[in-house]
């Protein structure tokens, strides 16, 4: 019976395993997504993957030699229950599956979830370290604060990825 089984990877070794499980035979997913990367004033999104450090192997261990995987490079070891792979609910699979855009990338809402009258802190751009009040979701890229300026509260629409919680 095909059930799916989660390896732990090394470090920074999901492809790698994936590529090496597969050349082996193994039916793998590596659920990822798109990262906003900052580096010298720059943004770009880079494919990361969804769970650091493991991958998901679709597998009947009473058929496959599954043993090998543990000596798979790429590979630390296999998820187990004493000496037996632990198999997952295929509907964790399909949830994460459904959650996919058209170029395979796993949807993440990165931004936090915000009410209207919460205090907010804004973490980069021209307003960068100002505090204010929620006010709005804008549209899907952007929210309405109102930021406490030159003792006034100054309506301001912001990218949803500048505005986080004040702590």
């Amino acid at each position: 019976m095909l059930n799916w089984y989660v390896a732990h990877t090394h470090a920074q070794g999901e492809v790698k395993s994936q590529l090496n499980l597969e050349r082996q035979g193994f039916k793998t997913y590596l659920p990822r997504y798109m990262k906003e990367r900052r580096h010298a004033r720059r943004i770009d999104k880079v494919a990361m993957p969804l769970f650091k450090r493991y991958i998901f192997i679709c597998m009947d261990i009473t058929q496959t030699r599954w043993r090998n995987i543990q000596s798979t490079i790429g590979v630390q070891n296999l998820v187990c229950v004493g000496d037996t792979p632990a198999p997952i609910d295929e509907s964790i699979i399909h949830e994460i599956r459904k959650r996919e855009n058209e170029a395979g990338f796993v949807q993440v809402d990165s931004s936090p979830k915000l009410n209207k009258g919460d205090s907010i802190r804004v973490s980069n751009g021209p307003f960068s370290n100002l505090e204010g009040l929620f006010d709005a979701h804008s549209d899907s890229l952007r929210v309405t604060v109102l930021l406490n300026i030159l003792g006034g509260s100054i309506r301001v629409k912001l990218p949803k990825n500048q505005v986080h919680p004040a702590r």
